[in-house]
């Protein structure tokens, strides 16, 4: 049985434009790198209160009056009602703990956000 090239719904219109396309782009029309799609980062990485008070070293309670202060803050909350933190909560907790013997909580609050404000 012979198949005509244009037995298929694709109009031939269509596959001239497409490779009119990619000639001026110096892609190849069958190349399958050309036509897969662009594929984006993954989300961000997002941590629980508990996952931020094991690898931070810091208790719960602590975690939850630092966040209640201002000191550090959620990144979203989940649906459930859960509080999710980013990534640089970790390094906000060290400088915490670093001025944390020197400095008041609000005196510490004050530096770290000036420090990000840029003043």
């Amino acid at each position: 049985m012979m198949t005509d090239m244009f037995t298929s719904r694709e109009n031939p219109q269509d596959r001239e434009a497409q490779t009119n396309r990619s000639i001026r782009s110096g892609t190849s029309v069958n190349d399958p790198a050309a036509s897969k799609p662009v594929v984006s980062a993954p989300p961000p990485k997002r941590y629980r209160i508990g996952e931020v008070v094991q690898y931070s070293g810091f208790s719960r309670q602590t975690i939850h009056n630092y966040t209640v202060m201002g000191l550090i803050c959620e990144s979203e909350w989940t649906q459930g009602g859960h509080r999710l933190y980013d990534v640089d909560v970790f390094e906000r907790l060290a400088h915490i703990k670093a001025m944390k013997d020197h400095y008041r909580l609000n005196q510490i609050k004050h530096m770290l956000d000036k420090s990000l404000s840029g003043s």
